[in-house]
């Protein structure tokens, strides 16, 4: 690999161990996907500074004092983040609400030392999957080095910036080093689409946008798929489409004809390609219907959880759900959870809008992930509007799932059953 005076300084350890361990890390990842060179990135967003959780009813001690340990590798001196860099911290895991056992107080310590750590370092702890909506929102061509899959595609297939798909590992290091490896969707041969699926299905809601991806991503696998027909699409939508066609697919970003920026036109997205030598699928509505009962393992009848929220909610569909609830309650044998960003919380309860949930019997949560944070249990019925949340509960812990519309998923939660 090409590298500069002050990259090979870097490397070398002169700015410090710490930072010439991040080096290290990036040059090899670099000569392992076949870059040329280091650029330098502007953005950085990690995924989280705490241990997942996914499938344990409580994270032990043990795995937070792991993640401490990372966290002051990472955030060590004399290390601090060259890039702008936000993070997405899960503060509430594992640590239930009014504990004030010598295990609960020990995990309170580790996570506030890992928040600290995260400050000083210069990381905005914007406690969300969805930086794009609390401010963290990058430009056409911006690089970047970012982590959670749905927001990777997002911001290369909605705002046309421009970043692969990072781990915490190589993200950390983009951040305190100001650099990534030049590879896949970071160039212009790595953004070309190179499959295409016609849309013939009306796409009515966000959900059936989250089913256009779900199906398309098994297709793509780790290729750019590019959608003809489909039209103009919202920012619940794009945020469904951009999180399941990373569930089913290693997908980095897709081209929405007339949407994305640079796939104004068919050719545009193909980057001059003959259309008529890629891979075509249909999506009508058989595979829509088709793409719905893969998710769908429930039956007419009780629900245990409805959680909508995956991706974070904006402040607008907070405020759809408030209003679709229209004052009613939630169903005694329901649990409704609804999830979004600290400061969109905030902001809505400023609003009044948190009280008007609260006063249905909904429950508005931030920091961190349904799938990780949520008590939901094997075999527990859950409805959703979300592919990848139906996906994950389902795989990770054994849940029994139903996607469809956030309306309908309101009125099941007031019946306290759904009907298909």
């Amino acid at each position: 690999m090409e590298l500069s005076r002050e990259q090979r300084i870097l490397l070398e350890g002169g700015q410090g161990p710490s930072l010439g361990l991040f080096m290290r890390w990036l040059v090899e990842w670099g000569e392992a996907m076949g870059a040329r060179r280091l650029v330098p990135v502007q953005n950085v967003h990690l995924s989280g500074i705490s241990p997942p959780a996914i499938g344990r009813e409580k994270p032990s001690a043990q795995a937070y004092e792991q993640a401490l340990s990372e966290a002051e590798l990472y955030c060590s001196s004399p290390v601090r983040c060259a890039a702008a860099t936000c993070a997405n911290a899960d503060v509430a895991l594992g640590i239930p609400a009014g504990d004030q056992g010598a295990e609960a107080a020990r995990l309170a310590e580790i996570r506030d030392r890992q928040l600290d750590l995260a400050r000083k370092a210069g990381i905005a702890l914007s406690w969300t999957c969805t930086p794009f909506l609390v401010g963290n929102l990058p430009s056409r061509g911006e690089v970047c080095a970012w982590t959670e899959s749905s927001a990777i595609v997002f911001i290369n297939s909605i705002l046309g910036a421009r970043t692969t798909r990072h781990g915490t590992e190589s993200a950390v290091a983009a951040a305190a080093t100001g650099y990534v490896p030049e590879f896949g969707a970071l160039l212009e041969e790595g953004r070309r689409g190179e499959l295409l699926v016609d849309v013939h299905a009306p796409l009515r809601t966000p959900a059936d946008w989250g089913a256009l991806g779900y199906f398309a991503g098994e297709k793509a696998g780790l290729r750019n798929p590019v959608f003809r027909g489909p039209g103009r699409l919202g920012l619940g939508a794009a945020k469904q489409l951009s999180s399941a066609v990373a569930t089913t697919g290693g997908v980095t970003m897709f081209h929405l004809v007339g949407v994305t920026p640079e796939a104004q036109t068919l050719q545009q997205a193909l980057g001059g390609q003959d259309p008529g030598r890629l891979e075509l699928y249909a999506f009508g509505n058989e595979e829509l219907k088709e793409t719905y009962s893969r998710l769908r393992e429930l039956d007419s009848g009780p629900i245990d959880y409805v959680m909508l929220g995956c991706p974070h909610l904006s402040l607008q569909e907070v405020i759809q759900v408030t209003r679709a609830l229209a004052g009613r309650k939630v169903s005694p044998g329901v649990r409704l959870e609804l999830w979004t960003p600290h400061a969109l919380r905030a902001e809505a309860q400023r609003l009044g809008f948190l009280r008007e949930l609260e006063l249905s019997g909904a429950l508005l949560l931030a920091d961190s992930c349904p799938a990780v944070c949520s008590p939901v249990m094997n075999g527990v019925r859950v409805l959703t509007d979300s592919f990848k949340q139906a996906h994950y509960l389902r795989a990770a812990i054994g849940a029994r799932v139903a996607v469809d519309a956030t309306e309908a998923c309101v009125e099941a939660a007031v019946r306290g059953s759904w009907q298909p």
